[in-house]
């Protein structure tokens, strides 16, 4: 979003730089402008960007609400199962929600990736957990409401679980297939 309100010799310079990884000769190269100029953009936009993610940051964080149905409940159980339980390794002691509604687990030596509607619009991945005692109810239907410390699972007519959102770093799981 911050990137989007850059200026678009702005957005040009980041993007290529930034986020497609070339150098400041290729970068160059590629939009036919000297070093010197490349640079000078990208300084102006980092400046930008610190000023944009400032006033964003600054704003409430709203949490992420999805409408869990039987197949994704039966998903989300089977993952929160299938996690390590090994406190060695705290990233394997969690769930991982991915953009698109993946929902990936690993006890270390095997991966489960099972896809879901209900978390299809998640907007950026999320890793829940450890799961000590985390247990997904034996429900047709949940609210999942993600937060930016916490998520809670409500399964009708039952309390609310809850479990921390763990920070990153977080596994590529293209690697691990």
């Amino acid at each position: 979003e911050a990137v989007r309100r850059l200026s678009a010799r702005q957005q040009q310079v980041v993007v290529h730089h930034y986020l497609k990884g070339y150098a400041y000769g290729e970068t160059a190269a590629l939009l036919d402008l000297n070093t010197r100029t490349v640079k000078s953009r990208l300084q102006k936009a980092r400046g930008r960007l610190r000023k944009e993610l400032e006033t964003m940051t600054d704003s409430q964080v709203k949490p992420q609400i999805f409408s869990l149905t039987g197949p994704d409940m039966d998903a989300l159980r089977w993952a929160v199962r299938f996690a390590s339980d090994d406190i060695k390794r705290p990233v394997l002691r969690t769930v991982y929600l991915d953009a698109g509604g993946k929902i990936i687990a690993t006890d270390g030596a095997r991966l489960l990736l099972r896809n879901t509607e209900g978390c299809r619009d998640l907007a950026v991945p999320v890793l829940l957990g450890p799961l000590d005692g985390f247990r997904v109810p034996e429900a047709k239907s949940a609210v999942l409401t993600i937060g930016e410390n916490e998520a809670s699972l409500q399964a009708p007519g039952q309390p609310p679980g809850t479990i921390q959102v763990m920070e990153g770093p977080y596994v590529k799981y293209e690697m691990v297939v």
